[in-house]
């Protein structure tokens, strides 16, 4: 084969600019995912965004929450006042004490099923 001859030469062109033209479109379609992943990306990101905020005003709504239910825990020098937190524990225990079955006390029926487990 010789390489200087014009037919080969000419076939080595064409070959050449076949390869430059599929090497054009395999970049071209390699742009289009790239930008369809960053439209991806970006719509992500501004969910991401959303739920951001969205988690901020809820954290806010909870802090204000329990920040609302705490003053009632509090006494004028800003200390908790220990007969309103056992008057709320007594409650609570109380009804704990009529959800359990049989006439057990909450801590022997969290007991058993504990042992059950």
């Amino acid at each position: 084969m010789d390489l200087y001859d014009m037919e080969n030469r000419l076939m080595v062109l064409d070959c050449l600019r076949e390869n430059s033209a599929n090497m054009r479109i395999e970049q071209t379609n390699l742009k289009d995912r790239i930008s369809q992943a960053l439209v991806r990306a970006r719509s992500s990101l501004l969910c991401i965004r959303q739920l951001n905020f969205e988690l901020q005003e809820m954290k806010l709504a909870v802090d204000s929450a329990l920040a609302t239910d705490l003053s009632d825990f509090v006494d004028s020098g800003n200390e908790l006042a220990k007969d309103a937190v056992e008057e709320r524990m007594i409650q609570f225990i109380d009804g704990m004490a009529q959800d359990a079955p049989n006439g057990e006390s909450p801590l022997e029926s969290n007991e058993n099923t504990i042992d059950k487990q």
